[in-house]
């Protein structure tokens, strides 16, 4: 479930998004062909959220926004000692700032973002566990038009720059 509320002020030109989801997770991992557990878990997380927006004229806006959630853990591999065995659920996290230009008929915008989670890592001894964390940092440009009535078109570009964090391996570091 989930709840948030959108609180305006300054004319609404300024609008300030708050909220909060809660989640659950139950998982139960078996073995590939034995069929017995080799994982369980139950975990449930409140999970923020805040977003705002000033609006400098009708067709310019600035934005930013966070927001954070539980994710399934990743499964290691067959080449895993522990192969088949499901991770712990883990928090992402997402942070995004812009600006954008509506007018009407033409549009776009670009934003700087970043997104953050633990990382799933097997190290020489072949166990599959979460060490460090994958970044992924990046710019977006949309740009959207409506070269006749009724004809819309969205367009976009992306440059993102992903790196491995505190693996605890300088190979990976």
């Amino acid at each position: 479930y989930a709840i948030g509320d959108t609180l305006s002020m300054l004319d609404d030109r300024l609008l300030l998004t708050l909220g909060l989801r809660h989640q659950s997770m139950v998982y139960e991992g078996y073995l590939y062909g034995g069929g017995a557990q080799n994982s369980r878990y139950d975990q449930s997380r409140n999970s923020p959220l805040i977003g705002a927006i000033y609006k400098f004229s009708p067709a310019w806006s600035v934005y930013a926004n966070s927001v954070q959630g539980l994710a399934q853990g990743e499964t290691a591999p067959n080449a895993a000692v522990n192969r088949g065995q499901q991770m712990a659920p883990y928090v992402a996290k997402q942070q995004e700032v812009g600006l954008k230009f509506d007018g009407g008929r033409v549009g776009g915008a670009v934003a700087l973002f970043q997104t953050t989670k633990p990382r799933g890592y097997m190290g020489a001894d072949e166990v599959f566990s979460t060490a460090g964390k994958d970044r992924h940092r990046g710019v977006e440009l949309t740009a959207f038009g409506e070269p006749m009535k009724g004809l819309r078109g969205p367009g976009g570009l992306t440059s993102l720059d992903g790196v491995q964090q505190w693996t605890g391996d300088a190979s990976t570091a």
